[in-house]
Parts: C-alpha cells; structure tokens; sequence
C-alpha cells in the first residue's frame, strides 16, 4: 500500500533527513542566501512569501508504504474494490485469488498525514494544533488475507470489481474459466456501519463472498482458452467482457450462464487480445489491445468491427 505524504514538506519532520539547505542555513545563520535565492530582497512582503512558500517548492514528497504478506507466490495482478477502498484482490501465480482488508494500513498512513499536517499548523498557529484534528484511533492491522480462493484450475490475469454492483468480482485463469464473486453482506461503508453498528469492527471472513464457475472454455478457441483481461460494463449490472488469446473479445450476461452473448474474433490475425476497456461516457463502446500492435473497438450492440490507430480516435467518437 503506497501514498504520497507531505511530511517532507515539515523541516524536520520524522521521516526524513534535512535537507542540504537546511543544514547550510542552520549552520550559517538566517543572514545567508543560497546562490539560486532570488537577489530581489527589498520588497518585502514579495521575500516572505518567497521563503514561506520555497521550502514547500524544492522539497519531494515522501512515499510511505506499508506491506501485507502474500504467501501464495508472485503476484500477477491486484485490483481495489471501488465501493470500498479498504478491499483488495490479488491474483497470484500458484492459481489462488486472495482478498485482503487494508482499512488498517490506510488508517495508520491517514494518521501519518494528518499528524505531519498538525505540525505544520503548529508552527503556523498554536490554536490549530488540537488532538480532534487527528483522525480516530486505526483499526486492527489484518495482515493476513480474509478470503482464499483456490477454486480455479490454473493461475490468471484477469480481475476486475463492478462499479454498478458493490462487492461483485469476476476473474478468470489461463485455461479460460470465468468465475463470477458476490458479496454476502454489505460493502459499503455506510451500509457496513448501518448493519453491523461501528462498534463491530471490520465485518470480513472467509464467508463474506460466494463464489460461482460460470463460463469455462467453449466454442472454436477451446485449444488457446486463455482469459487474460475482463471488464464489467460501467453502466449494466449483469454484462462483462473478456479479451482472450487468439484474438477474441466475448460479452457475458451472468443471468446466463454458460454461453457468451457475443463472441467475435476482432483480432484477425489471431493475436493474443491482452486488454480491453470500456468507455464510461459511451456505454457500448469497448476497445481492446493486442500483441499484433493494433487497437480494435468492436460495438457491444451489432456484429461490426471498427479499427482504431490511437486512443484519442476512440475517445472522440
């Protein structure tokens, strides 16, 4: 889990070193000027807001990090849930999808900042410096991840959430099995805290999703079955897409299982398909990428195949 903080931008901060300049001005007194200071000093009002601002202007951000343990192999992709910032599902090589709570992580690095924001108020203003301003105390840090699925038969690329169902995950394994997540209580936030109350805690288990094999390899791509990307359409609850080896993109309804709705080989030259995105502003616009070095956007409602050079062609449509 990585996030940008600002602690570098608090002269000694924890965290970090002082930097040279600090260092030089500490050492040579409030009188020296760097060589790049501006040579400008009457105007005084201009040089305060020069030397209040110029340290805020040189500094780098730190990135703070914190890490969670993934004891089934290496990791072949990882995707946040968009209802809920605080789920995680990752992918791994040995086959195994994982979903993890970082709410904790989150909770300590929300902390961090907003203790390096206390500090700077400090030396802006004593008033502003109150422990409310602090967030609330971090949740119980959970390492460990709180589902484990190994129910498919070869590892995969493919995951993605929907942004039209909360909690509904696909993925899908190098052998073409499509595989179909729901969540068995709420995950939303708010809805969390309203059925469970905020005294509960995180609410996540090994029986917090339920887990269906809807669609396996089928039709004339059954020798090179790989899924290696899916995405849930931004606008229908039920419609998904997956972009295969040998050139294919197919369009799932879930109430049907077992059968794609449309299955085309936009890739003709039978390329591995390796990505495909929906676009939000036109629901039934989809564009896909494949190792043939060419970009397709095939139409979700009709049978036709326009070919595309660039994606700002496909954005402006």
């Amino acid at each position: 889990v990585l996030r940008m903080s600002d602690l570098s931008r608090i002269p000694g901060s924890l965290g970090r070193e002082k930097t040279e300049k600090e260092l030089d001005d500490e050492m040579l007194g409030e009188e020296w000027k760097h060589d790049d200071d501006e040579d400008n000093s009457d105007d005084g009002e201009d040089d305060e807001s020069v030397d209040n601002n110029s340290e805020e202007e040189e500094l780098d951000p730190v990135l703070e990090h914190y890490s969670f343990p993934h004891a089934c192999g290496g990791i072949n992709r990882i995707r946040v849930c968009p209802h809920n910032s605080d789920i995680v599902g990752v992918w791994s090589d040995s086959g195994v999808v994982s979903l993890y709570d970082i709410g904790g992580a989150l909770d300590v690095l929300d902390r961090s900042s907003s203790s390096s924001l206390g500090i700077r108020r400090k030396e802006d203003s004593a008033a502003a410096t109150s422990k409310s301003q602090l967030p609330p105390a971090a949740r119980r840090m959970r390492k460990d991840p709180f589902f484990v699925y190994s129910g498919h038969s070869a590892e995969g690329y493919a995951i993605d959430w929907s942004r039209v169902t909360p909690g509904r995950l696909a993925t899908a394994d190098c052998d073409g099995n499509v595989h179909v997540w729901d969540a068995t209580h709420p995950v939303v936030p708010n809805d969390i805290v309203a059925e469970y109350g905020k005294k509960r805690g995180d609410p996540w288990g090994n029986s917090s999703f339920s887990v269906k094999p809807t669609y396996s390899a089928h039709g004339d791509n059954i020798d090179n079955p790989s899924v290696e990307d899916l995405q849930w359409s931004p606008t229908e609850a039920t419609v998904l897409a997956s972009a295969e080896c040998g050139g294919y993109v197919r369009i799932y309804d879930v109430r049907c299982p077992g059968k794609a709705m449309i299955s085309n080989k936009v890739h003709a030259s039978g390329a591995d398909v390796n990505v495909i995105s929906w676009n939000r502003l036109v629901g039934n616009l989809l564009a896909s990428g494949g190792d043939d070095g060419k970009s397709c956007l095939p139409c979700k409602t009709t049978t036709c195949l326009i070919s595309i050079g660039m994606w700002m062609s496909f954005a402006s449509v």
